[in-house]
């Protein structure tokens, strides 16, 4: 968990009581170090209203915090610059051994200083119906690849901890 200092817990605070304000807390999701607004399956034009309410406080909100804004791939969120998704994936790579086997899946540009925090250890993996340029090691289309991989993933692991203890690989097919 990030420790916030005062600046970025008031702005966030903010940030919530003008959503609350607008009427718009049905659309958050509230993290560690920030909150995002979820505009997906809404039309372009419920996007485009949506965006202008939410950027109309965050904003000023944001400049007077030292706050960032990011968009990613349906909504928008306000966060603590100091740390990202490449900070807590690099955090939890410290704190496991390095024979554990590791993958990191994102779909958004906001997963990219992630899949650069796996560059040198595990799988980084873009999971999405549409092709990007990425730093991920592999993409895939969701739902029926997503779900193979997360099989092969679940066998692979399963034969691999049953190989280290002594015990004959199962596999079930």
């Amino acid at each position: 968990m990030p420790r916030l200092n005062e600046r970025t817990l008031t702005g966030l605070s903010d940030a919530d009581r003008w959503l609350g304000y607008q009427q718009l807390r049905h659309t958050v999701e509230f993290k560690a170090g920030s909150i995002a607004v979820h505009w997906r399956g809404l039309s372009e034009s419920g996007v485009n209203v949506l965006r202008s309410r939410v950027l109309l406080g965050w904003r000023p909100i944001a400049e007077s915090c030292g706050l960032d804004l990011l968009e990613f791939d349906g909504g928008i969120e306000m966060r603590t610059p100091a740390a990202d998704k490449g900070d807590a994936v690099r955090a939890f790579l410290q704190e496991i051994g390095r024979d554990a086997p590791v993958a990191y899946l994102g779909d958004d540009n906001t997963d990219e200083s992630a899949f650069r925090a796996m560059q040198d250890r595990g799988i980084s993996v873009l999971v999405r119906p549409e092709w990007r340029e990425t730093a991920a090691q592999l993409w895939l289309k969701p739902p029926d690849e997503l779900l193979d991989f997360l099989g092969l993933w679940l066998e692979a692991c399963s034969v691999g901890r049953n190989t280290a203890s002594g015990a004959a690989p199962a596999v079930n097919r």
